[in-house]
């Protein structure tokens, strides 16, 4: 695996995967390279090479290692039952008050249990949400072996949460079946015929998130889940790539069809892909071998747009607006290093706001920043105003008040704000 400054190389990750994967090919050379029919379901290539969608039992009936609630608050592997749409007035004014701020919680005083559907969620030590049916927080159990981190997403109507690893899977937050999406690879980039001396083509997914705009999925309330794969053809003695390519990849998870939306030369980057509050374009990062560079993309209907080498978002909703996301820079010397990306012009703007500290992407449309002992801010997480640097305290959640993610349900919160 490789390193470059303390930040993890996915590149290096991907070809490393494919020469492993290669050398037991070589081991066990009478066995078919790609899945056959015989193959466990599910994990056979599709006809065009892009993901299957396969569920399966979930090991999600316990509580993870967050406390030992009772079994009333136990994520459970049956299916839930329907989940109501919407909010309650008294749900949306909690939420609507939870957006504002300041909020202030004690989670060892909340109830533990897990929900059906939260409209926030924040990963600390203890993590806490936000109940979309009943409008209180609560201390959140999680499905078992579920970490909160930037690479998980809450889905826009908040009831599952989307993660690339170990698998890219979705994962009801009340307990249940898991839906696995599969990558596979495409025959027609890595075709099953190819010269012994070559290692042999796999794709891998490097980040995941879910599709905004509605009407988007055959039903709305399953959602549709964007996937970035990187694929590679590697030399098996060199170990140099032959083939790249940076494949993007919808799929409705209401009837498991898939749509590819990108496919072009290059590899992933280290920045997970997030669609504009539209959903018509999305920002994802993006390397080539040419020039050993990566950094954040635009990607639309007509393709590559505009690229800043050396970039990469912040965690979180990047966007602050319909053309405008937040990154930071790889000669990064602290948190305040970060710049806005116009993704119609291509144009950079640095945020210059002193001390800011870690940045946990936007929440109900106002950037949230963490709290550090670098930061202005004194509390868990602020509201910052990148024009002025101004601050206000957003959530407080005493000693346990380290927040390292904050998830929303879009939906919800559109819905509420509305």
């Amino acid at each position: 695996m490789g390193w470059f400054g303390g930040r993890f190389d996915v590149r290096a990750v991907a070809i490393g995967a494919v020469v492993a994967v290669a050398v037991t090919a070589a081991v066990y050379g009478s066995s078919p390279w790609w899945p056959t029919d015989d193959d466990e379901p599910g994990a056979a290539a599709t006809a065009t090479g892009t993901p299957s969608a396969t569920s399966r039992p979930s090991s999600t009936g316990t509580p993870s290692a967050t406390g030992t609630p009772s079994s009333t608050g136990t994520p459970s592997d049956e299916p839930p039952d329907e989940v109501p749409t919407g909010l309650s007035d008294d749900a949306a004014a909690a939420l609507r008050a939870a957006l504002r701020g300041p909020v202030t919680l004690d989670p060892a005083r909340l109830e533990e249990r897990a929900v059906r559907r939260a409209a926030v969620v924040v990963g600390s030590d203890r993590p806490v949400a936000l109940d979309a049916d009943t409008g209180e927080w609560v201390r959140l159990v999680l499905p078992t072996d579920v970490w909160l981190d930037a690479g998980v997403s809450l889905s826009p109507d908040g009831t599952r949460l989307l993660r690339t690893a170990p698998d890219l899977e979705v994962l009801p937050l009340a307990g249940g079946r898991t839906t696995v999406l599969e990558p596979a690879p495409d025959p027609l980039r890595f075709p099953s015929v190819r010269p012994r001396e070559h290692a042999g083509g796999q794709c891998f997914a490097h980040g995941a998130a879910w599709a905004r705009g509605a009407g988007r999925a055959a039903d709305a309330a399953a959602g549709t889940v964007l996937a970035v794969y990187g694929c590679a053809l590697v030399d098996r003695d060199t170990h140099d790539p032959l083939v790249e390519r940076h494949l993007a990849v919808e799929t409705d998870l209401s009837d498991g069809s898939e749509r590819v939306v990108q496919d072009s030369d290059g590899y992933t980057g280290e920045s997970p892909p997030r669609y504009a509050p539209s959903g018509d374009v999305f920002v994802a990062g993006w390397g080539t071998s040419e020039t050993d560079t990566q950094g954040v993309r635009v990607f639309g209907p007509d393709g590559p747009g505009h690229f800043w080498p050396g970039t990469y978002l912040v965690d979180g909703d990047s966007w602050r607006d319909e053309r405008t996301v937040l990154a930071w820079e790889e000669e990064w010397t602290g948190p305040s290093d970060h710049v806005f990306l116009d993704v119609v012009t291509g144009d950079m703007q640095p945020v210059t706001v002193p001390d800011l500290g870690n940045l946990l992407g936007y929440v109900g449309g106002r950037l949230a920043e963490a709290g550090t002992s670098r930061s202005a801010c004194a509390v868990t997480a602020c509201f910052v105003e990148t024009t002025t640097g101004e601050r206000e305290p957003w959530l407080d959640l005493g000693d346990d008040g380290a927040a390292w993610v904050v998830l929303v349900a879009d939906d919800l919160v559109r819905a509420a704000l509305a």
